[in-house]
């Protein structure tokens, strides 16, 4: 007989007891012997029995065959799970945020990665033990948050100092939410917190930077203007009212091509003139209240907006021109001052070269002459008397000696006699008898004629040259040479000394130094000393012979 079930509501174990029973109900007793009536009846029930167990064996193999493709899903279902399971386990451990779950006596149930590194925990096993275990530090605001979390609510911050042990501070934001067992009783908290102490301290530096701003902007002495980039200006400082003499309104009003007067500085192209010259700056002639003109700084700071802004720093330079002119004026002076003053130590040392050399020179030859009768009148047998005055006579041959030595060295007497050249190579070798060092001297013909002026500059560097190789450089040697290069007149004296350094350069008591310097600017050359350590000491003169600048 056939069994009629309801296989959409059966389990498995009830298909497989029908199937079993189905089998069971095929075993029949044919050992009693049958009349041909119950031999056609018997037969026809075991057709129609053969019918339903063909039947039955279908119902099985499509019963067997639902049960293999449940436990394929089944499998398919737990491979599913897992997965999720490890995405849900990475995406919770490489979250931004750190996250932590907790149950109602605030114990750990899981944590991310982010929670044990934001947080600083060295023990990564956490799981179990106790919030206030492993931050005992919580303060109780916090832990009143848990609690009201445990009772249902939703809370969160955007901010918190969390002070550690360590007596560091940690700025948290943070957000907490209770969750749910399958009761839909609450089963504990999950805390989100997020690491804000850089922001944090970034954001204050910012404020203060911006306070900072704010206050250079309303008390800086110079004009700022912010501005657009076709020229419209937004907003002045206080200082741009006064120097422009006129209401923000009012410069708000006539814009860039109100103040500035140049129509070719323009501020959209700020990004070029950086580009070209690495900054954007100016000085150019500005307008105040219409019509009075000015000179000024301008400098202009592109801001990245959208679309671009610009700070625009206008400084008035009125006063520091007339300065510049006051000090032109007054170095003029000084250097007109200074060449009055050298050119009259020189008619001073010429005037008194003349006269030692002329007076003493006279005393000097009568004394001798005096001498030469007095040696001519002693009788023969006056031995002593003749020993003395030779004694005497050789005195008086050094002493005039000396007065020629000083004499030159006030003013070599070639230099106005025969020229720079001959007083060069005179000065030259005698420096060579008295300081005992080599000299190499290499001198031009063509350099003459040459004017007074600057032959004194070039003999008087040129001993003070020599003077310092012999007194500072230690040095055994010196190279002097002297040519004309273009239209400059170019003197080079070098030594094989120690080597002059910045520090003695820079001294302020290199009185020769600056006496060398003043001289050169005299004639409006240019002094370059350099020195290397114990490679020597270099000294170029460069001297313009015709009018105008030295070029070099």
């Amino acid at each position: 007989m056939a069994i009629k079930t309801d296989r959409k509501n059966c389990s498995d174990s009830e298909l497989r007891r029908e199937a079993e029973f189905k089998v069971a109900s095929q075993e029949i007793d044919i050992t009693v012997p049958l009349s041909k009536l119950d031999e056609k009846r018997l037969l026809h029930e075991l057709q129609v029995h053969q019918v339903e167990l063909e039947m039955q064996n279908e119902e099985l193999t499509r019963i067997t065959t639902e049960l293999l493709e449940r436990e394929t899903q089944l499998k398919i279902s737990e491979k599913l799970l897992r997965e999720n399971q490890n995405q849900l386990q990475l995406f919770i451990d490489y979250a931004p945020a750190a996250m932590a779950m907790f149950d109602r006596n605030m114990c750990y149930l899981r944590v991310n990665r982010r929670w044990v590194t934001d947080h600083g925990i060295k023990e990564q096993d956490i799981i179990g033990k106790s919030h206030y275990e492993v931050f005992p530090e919580i303060p109780d605001q916090w832990r009143v948050a848990h609690r009201r979390g445990l009772a249902g609510e939703d809370l969160r911050s955007d901010g918190d100092p969390f002070e550690r042990i360590d007596g560091s501070v940690q700025w948290v934001r943070w957000q907490l939410r209770p969750w749910h067992d399958d009761a839909g009783t609450i089963g504990g908290i999950i805390i989100f917190t997020e690491d804000i102490t850089e922001h944090k301290f970034t954001t204050v530096a910012l404020k203060e930077i911006e306070k900072q701003f704010i206050s250079l902007y309303e008390e800086s002495l110079d004009a700022v203007f912010y501005a657009k980039l076709d020229g419209t200006i937004l907003a002045a400082n206080p200082a741009a009212c006064r120097i422009f003499d006129m209401s923000m309104q009012e410069l708000c009003r006539i814009g860039r091509s109100g103040i500035i007067d140049h129509d070719d500085f323009r501020f959209d192209s700020a990004q070029e003139m950086r580009d070209k010259t690495g900054q954007v700056f100016a000085e150019l002639t500005c307008i105040r209240n219409s019509d009075e003109r000015f000179p000024a700084e301008v400098s202009l700071i592109v801001i990245e907006h959208d679309p671009p802004r610009c700070f625009v720093i206008i400084r008035d330079i009125t006063e520091r021109k007339l300065a510049e002119k006051e000090r032109i004026y007054m170095n003029d002076k000084v250097l007109a001052l200074n060449e009055h003053i050298q050119s009259a130590i020189e008619h001073e040392r010429l005037a008194i070269s003349r006269d030692i050399h002329d007076d003493l020179g006279q005393e000097l030859t009568i004394l001798k002459l005096d001498l030469e009768w007095l040696a001519k009148r002693l009788p023969a047998d006056s031995g002593d008397l003749h020993k003395r005055i030779i004694e005497m006579r050789e005195s008086t041959n050094r002493f005039s000696a000396t007065i020629q030595r000083i004499a030159a060295n006030l003013r070599p007497p070639l230099l106005d006699e025969a020229g720079l050249i001959a007083a060069i190579e005179w000065h030259v070798s005698e420096y060579r008898k008295h300081s005992g060092l080599e000299c190499f001297v290499m001198v031009n013909e063509d350099i003459e004629p040459l004017d007074d002026n600057t032959s004194t500059v070039v003999m008087r560097i040129l001993q003070e040259g020599l003077t310092n190789a012999s007194r500072h450089a230690k040095a055994t040697e010196i190279s002097i040479s002297l040519c004309k290069k273009g239209i400059n007149l170019i003197l080079e004296v070098s030594d094989n000394g120690c080597g002059i350094t910045a520090e003695q350069m820079a001294s302020p008591q290199a009185y020769g130094l600056m006496g060398m310097q003043e001289r050169a600017r005299s004639c409006r050359g240019i002094l370059e000393i350099t020195g290397e350590p114990q490679c020597g000491t270099t000294l170029k003169l460069t001297i313009p012979l015709s009018s105008g600048e030295c070029t070099v």
